[in-house]
């Protein structure tokens, strides 16, 4: 428990001074973006004041010890564009990018697992055939161009579906569908090969011998010794869909907080990158550790890996 700690606190720390070091190495003065962001007049007296404001004359080691020590408060400063509490900006924006998330994920088990098992059940034929070459295409399509595509389809020429915003159910369809894709053609092919890897040559004959389809050993037998791996692959999927949809959600306008951290680092507004990055980070660390701690409680030989290396 105090390894998991210390971990967590080593990766935290890391990430804050990725935050930093990320608004120190990009282009502009923030004090400039500060001006420019309330549309005040960019004048030297001016600048000079709000760079002492801002604390920007001081050493680099002081800036960030001075920030970390506010962040540690809850303290990221407020918004250059929008005059509020940039952490109260990111967190409302992750309700957004939750519901998104959750919505893909569902999409993504409903469509890969029957289809995945599918795949394995017909392994060799020609209908696992074309499960593979449609796994291949959604792997390999870009999530910019799925996405306009898909705009131009179902919002610009049939008018059958939103185009931008977040709504009723109708809008969830084609962010969550550009979303979930790419990940709908892994995981069916993570299925299935989580399924077959678990087929032993003795188990599989001797079914065979007593009659037992090939079907019903998959579904009896085999599927419960893959269901720890495809979990896993699942969780980490959520996780991956919750950090990761800056693009999809840009794309379609969607009140998340990638949109949101788009759209700052556009206007250059340092406290709302820099909390944005850490709620990414803080995010990504909590969830990877709770779903490995699940994990481990699920599967026995995860939770004595250590003693049996």
């Amino acid at each position: 428990m105090k390894k998991k700690i210390f971990d967590i606190i080593s990766a935290l720390l890391v990430i804050s001074i990725l935050a930093f070091i990320f608004i120190q190495l990009s282009p502009g003065d923030p004090a400039e973006n500060y001006l420019r962001a309330s549309h005040l007049p960019i004048t030297d007296e001016l600048l000079k004041q709000k760079r002492e404001e801002l604390g920007l004359n001081s050493p680099l080691v002081v800036q960030y010890l001075k920030w970390l020590k506010n962040v540690l408060l809850g303290n990221f400063g407020y918004s250059f564009l929008r005059k509020e509490p940039a952490i109260y900006l990111t967190l409302k924006s992750l309700y957004a990018t939750f519901q998104l998330t959750i919505f893909s994920t569902f999409l993504i088990i409903l469509i890969s697992l029957p289809i995945g098992i599918l795949s394995a059940v017909k392994t060799g034929t020609w209908i696992d055939k074309i499960i593979i070459s449609i796994t291949t295409i959604f792997v390999s399509m870009p999530v910019f161009w799925l996405g306009f595509s898909l705009i131009l389809l179902f919002s610009v020429k049939l008018n059958w579906l939103p185009v931008s915003g977040r709504g009723g159910f109708l809008n969830f369809v084609l962010p969550s569908i550009t979303l979930s894709v790419p990940f709908i053609g892994q995981y069916i092919e993570f299925i299935k090969k989580s399924i077959l890897e678990n087929i032993q040559n003795n188990l599989l004959e001797n079914a065979m011998l007593r009659g037992l389809k090939k079907k019903y050993i998959i579904f009896n037998y085999l599927l419960k010794g893959a269901w720890i791996p495809i979990l896993s692959g699942f969780s980490f999927t959520f996780v991956s869909i919750l950090t990761g949809s800056i693009l999809v959600e840009e794309i379609f306008s969607w009140p998340g907080i990638g949109f949101l951290f788009t759209k700052a680092i556009q206007a250059g507004d340092v406290p709302l990158i820099q909390a944005c990055i850490m709620v990414f980070g803080v995010l990504f660390i909590i969830a990877t550790h709770f779903m490995n701690s699940i994990l481990k409680y699920l599967d026995p030989r995860i939770k004595g890996g250590k003693n049996n290396g």
